[in-house]
């Protein structure tokens, strides 16, 4: 043990003679450790992170000695002059990175919580403490060429980006720079200051010349690699003010339970998704196979309903009857939105809003109850209903040539969320027309709520019919898109909607028809009990996308939360999306 004077030597002889450590046992693991820690060479954090590696290389076979290692090490490290001299260093100006005090990349990792990534030159001997950082990290992560230590420092932008606005998606980095071009050092937060003088806050250098994608991966950053050309387009920046003053997913939801589910013939009549041919039922109450359906769609929406209560989202649940006349309550992300308020500086969401729609099908015309739109209006302080369209009732702001206001269409139509795709960061709304959604009256609607651009296209099924709900097309994160680009043919509105989705931040993930018929679409980003993003979605989905799909999306969520729903997505033709307002 006492020939391992670095931590790397002290893994190199544990890796190569693990054998021989079985039968040392503790002692011998404390004797190195000791010696490794007492060297001039190592700090506390270097000497914990190569034992740490040799734990979890060497496995449970020398889980005793290695354990044992790790906590000898810590005490010998803080045993060892080391540390003083260290700070009895610090307490002469070090030389200061140029770079540390630029505005950083913040990313949040599995393993080790949050990291401040900038770019430098310097290498990574000097400095060993840092006395300027950016403000509120623990960990700083200083990006340099790995053999050009005397050149002018690399702009982080050219080495990597962030995924997107929110710190967990992880960053993005060109091919090349995966290599090993690119190393690491990182310095933790601590205190040092000399001998008889008062402690200041610094940072300590730990991890040296650690490989920039192997260090990214052991910190559990999720990690992307584009061609240069597509890492070019994507954002250096995201200004901190953009996710906060428009969230884009939420921790609550309002559920209706299916108590009185069935095939719904009026919303068959254009929703291709629906198959109601083998079931011999409507929406009656009074069929032994409609209650089968309805008994059968109860289970799946109360496990969806569970799983998503577990995962810590706020759900007001609340129910029909057969009474009512109903069948596709269980979708009310079609008759209502809420908004939040955002001020006037960030749009024109002033106030808390309830948006109301006009629905296609008459019988769902009866699911804007007047108990759930009072219990809604309390919570939000500003109404807007749309659902007068319906009938030729509503106004469309500007929409005549000569720029005065001008009425809607007869029995003009805009289904909610359904209709509506909402990129609440950018404030772009992505519409595609269909009978269920008039994109003369989205546009009124993005006037009236404050998003400032409305992208429209056409999206059809292998058939070439229209696609009833744009959310079954696409769905947007803080950092991602799915979409069913195939759907899209005219090439012009493909390439503007694939464009404003990237220039907008995400990473998009494209879908073909056939993914799209299994409601990978049909997928929504929600915030779990602690913040995090995570993804609501059928069984039939989550299997739907393919194993690059699920990994990709990994990146940009915390976890996915899918349950088997076929009955109400073979009857209902929605899925987990649909369900959730």
């Amino acid at each position: 043990g006492t020939r391992a004077r670095t931590p790397g030597a002290l893994t190199r002889m544990l890796l190569g003679r693990g054998h021989a450590c079985r039968g040392v046992a503790a002692a011998a693991a404390r004797a190195a450790a000791a010696a490794c820690a007492a060297s001039a060479c190592a700090t506390r954090e270097q000497v914990g992170w190569q034992v740490a590696c040799v734990t979890r290389a060497l496995g449970p076979s020398v889980r005793l000695g290695a354990g044992a290692a790790v906590r000898a090490c810590a005490g010998a490290a803080a045993r060892t002059p080391l540390f003083e001299a260290m700070a009895g260093a610090s307490s002469r100006p070090p030389p200061v990175l140029a770079d540390v005090t630029e505005c950083p990349v913040r990313v949040r990792g599995r393993t080790r919580g949050e990291l401040a990534i900038v770019g430098s030159a310097a290498p990574a001997t000097s400095p060993t403490v840092l006395t300027t950082f950016p403000a509120g990290a623990e960990r700083l992560a200083v990006v340099r060429p790995a053999y050009s230590q005397d050149a002018a420092a690399v702009p982080l932008s050219d080495t990597l980006r962030p995924a997107g606005p929110d710190g967990s998606a992880g960053v993005i980095m060109p091919r090349e720079c995966g290599t090993g071009a690119f190393v690491v050092d990182e310095y933790v937060r601590g205190r040092s200051g000399a001998v008889g003088q008062a402690a200041r806050e610094c940072m300590e250098l730990g991890q040296h010349a650690v490989p920039l994608l192997s260090y990214l991966r052991a910190a559990g950053v999720p990690v992307a690699e584009k061609e240069r050309e597509e890492f070019e387009q994507l954002p250096a920046r995201y200004p901190p003010d953009e996710r906060t003053a428009h969230p884009q997913s939420t921790n609550r939801v309002l559920m209706m339970a299916p108590t009185a589910f069935g095939f719904n013939a009026d919303a068959a009549e254009d929703n291709y998704f629906m198959n109601g041919a083998n079931t011999g039922t409507g929406a009656g109450s009074g069929d032994p196979a409609s209650s089968s359906i309805t008994q059968r769609a109860m289970r799946e929406h109360q496990a969806l309903w569970r799983a998503l209560s577990d995962a810590g989202v706020v759900v007001s649940l609340w129910s029909h009857s057969a009474e009512q006349g109903t069948p596709d309550a269980l979708f009310p992300n079609n008759w209502f939105s809420t908004h939040a308020a955002t001020g006037a500086a960030a749009g024109r969401t002033e106030q808390a809003t309830l948006a109301l729609y006009p629905m296609k099908p008459p019988n769902r015309r009866k699911e804007r109850r007047d108990d759930i739109v009072a219990w809604l209006s309390s919570r939000y302080g500003r109404v807007v209903d749309f659902s007068p369209a319906e009938e030729g009732n509503v106004r469309i702001p500007h929409a005549d040539a000569d720029g005065a206001d001008a009425p809607a269409p007869a029995a003009a139509f805009l289904e909610g969320t359904g209709s509506l795709v909402l990129d609440h960061i950018n404030r772009v709304a992505y519409v595609a027309a269909s009978e269920r959604s008039d994109v003369a009256l989205a546009s009124a609607w993005a006037s009236t709520i404050g998003f400032s651009e409305l992208v429209a296209f056409d999206a059809t099924d292998a058939d070439g019919r229209p696609i009833y709900h744009t959310n079954v097309v696409m769905s947007i994160g803080t950092s991602f898109a799915v979409v069913c680009a195939e759907a899209i043919e005219d090439d012009g509105q493909r390439e503007r909607v694939l464009a404003r989705l990237r220039a907008g931040g995400k990473e998009v993930i494209q879908i073909s028809r056939a993914q799209m018929e299994q409601f990978c679409g049909n997928v929504l980003e929600l915030r779990d009990g602690r913040g995090r993003p995570i993804l609501a979605l059928s069984e039939a989905a989550h299997f739907g996308f393919t194993g690059e799909d699920r990994l990709t999306l990994s990146r940009h969520v915390h976890d996915f939360v899918s349950v088997p729903i076929p009955t109400i997505e073979a009857i209902g033709g929605g899925s987990g999306r649909c369900t959730l307002a």
